[in-house]
């Protein structure tokens, strides 16, 4: 996050009431997180809050920082880090590995969107939600967490010592069976990608893991924001493949990338903005595409993720 000179009543940022961003102290600076002297305060409404201990918690995204979060340190409990998005408009396509136990991924954007459930697409599971990864610990599809809840801590990412630190108690709240998408337990769930809509540059967003049991082996990658492209050109929506390929392009489309497909692929994201921000509507879409044959195909999409490919229109 790139440095900004800041002013406050006093020698000591601790014990400061506001920020201000000139020297005269006449425009308080905007709501938000500030660090400094190895604390960080939330200015609100222009005060500031309670000063939180805080040695490395926010991070840059991309390399080396964002590629370095794993789950060393945590236990049972909630993680959270906060992340600077980078300079650039897009998104960011967040990869989350949940390893071989339940565990779940949410973010929310300061001042703008949030998702508080954990929606994810997977390179073989397609959409999931809620608590990922495998039946562990009496955790499983049918029964969700059998009406257990999980007391543990919460934890704060240290960037110097690349793990996490324990902090206060916190329990997570028993979840039912629609509140996790599990593979047996023998499996291990492929990676699953959360996209983020960033529209303001160097949003500060915040990562929340999850862990119902001991010893989680989750990683995650937090690449920098991008704006998505190319554009592909689209129909509007429709109800069958058939219309699909009758309609006429009068739009475009944009890709996020989950699958290893060129242009397009079954497990992708989909939305109709470069940024990320507004998923296509279930439905069909009729897309031209230039691999692996040119020509229009009717896509299929359901919560803004392809459910299917047809093959060239007309074949």
């Amino acid at each position: 996050m790139p440095l900004t000179t800041y002013y406050f009543e006093g020698l000591d940022f601790a014990v400061a009431t506001t920020l201000y961003t000139d020297a005269l102290m006449s425009v308080v600076a905007p709501d938000g997180y500030y660090s400094g002297g190895g604390i960080v305060r939330r200015q609100v409404n222009g005060l500031l809050l309670t000063a939180v201990t805080c040695p490395g918690c926010f991070i840059t995204c991309g390399d080396p920082q964002g590629n370095a979060v794993v789950s060393l340190g945590s236990d049972v409990g909630r993680m959270e880090l906060k992340v600077d998005s980078g300079s650039a408009i897009g998104l960011m396509m967040i990869e989350f590995s949940p390893g071989l136990k339940p565990t779940k991924l949410t973010w929310s954007i300061e001042s703008g969107v949030s998702d508080s459930v954990g929606l994810y697409s997977s390179q073989v599971e397609g959409f999931v939600t809620g608590f990922v990864g495998s039946e562990a610990g009496g955790i499983t599809n049918i029964a969700g967490s059998g009406g257990v809840a999980f007391p543990g801590f919460d934890y704060n990412w240290n960037s110097t010592s690349l793990s996490w630190e324990q902090s206060t108690a916190y329990t997570i709240p028993a979840f039912s069976a629609g509140g996790c998408t599990l593979v047996p337990s023998t499996s291990n769930m492929k990676e699953c990608y959360l996209p983020i809509p960033i529209t303001v540059a160097n949003s500060i967003v915040t990562i929340t893991i999850e862990n119902c049991l001991t010893t989680p082996e989750w990683t995650v990658d937090i690449p920098c924001s991008r704006a998505l492209t190319p554009a592909l050109p689209s129909t509007a929506v429709q109800a069958n493949p058939t219309a699909a390929c009758a309609a006429s392009i009068t739009t475009t489309i944009y890709r996020g990338k989950v699958s290893t497909a060129v242009e397009i692929g079954v497990d992708d994201w989909v939305f109709s903005d470069n940024t990320g921000s507004t998923k296509l509507d279930d439905g069909v879409y009729g897309v031209t595409v230039t691999v692996p044959t040119a020509g229009q195909v009717a896509v299929e999409v359901s919560n803004g993720v392809v459910l299917s490919i047809s093959d060239p229109c007309g074949d």
